[in-house]
């Protein structure tokens, strides 16, 4: 497909070479020159199970999408619906502590979401970092198993 874009190139490195930037992959240099489709599919599939799906259920359609569906960007995906995918932790936290709605739970319940992606993603053979997905602060993973803060 760059083939069709980037003419008279001699050399792979020059294929990757958009506006005087190599990309390191060939995926990255398509992705930038819009030639990869956009996630809007995925996207929309995790909106339409969001209507009837139980947030785990959601995080193993997230991870379905991640293995089987070639998602071009994870990351983004992931942010978009991370909050459908954490609203039972955000549950367990507001009803059985006391950290208040704050920044410090977004940031609790972001990294146990990551955390609980991230073991989906184990018992597949791969992890968050494979994705380009965020790691989850230590704290957060932790503190998914601690039954003085989740029942």
């Amino acid at each position: 497909m760059l083939l069709h874009i980037v003419k008279r190139a001699t050399s792979f490195s020059e294929i990757r070479t958009i506006a005087g930037h190599e990309y390191p992959t060939f995926r990255s240099a398509c992705q930038t020159v819009g030639l990869l489709g956009d996630d809007q599919e995925w996207s929309l599939a995790l909106n339409d199970a969001a209507q009837w799906a139980s947030p785990y259920q959601l995080r193993q359609l997230f991870i379905t999408l991640l293995l089987f569906c070639e998602v071009t960007n994870p990351r983004n995906l992931f942010h978009d619906h991370a909050a459908k995918m954490s609203e039972d932790i955000r549950y367990h936290m507001n009803r059985n502590s006391s950290i208040p709605n704050s920044s410090a739970l977004y940031l609790f319940v972001n990294s146990s979401l990551l955390f609980e992606l991230d073991k989906l993603l184990r018992d597949a053979g791969y992890c968050l970092s494979h994705f380009n997905l965020p790691i989850p602060d230590n704290i957060g993973s932790a503190s998914t198993h601690n039954r003085l803060f989740v029942r």
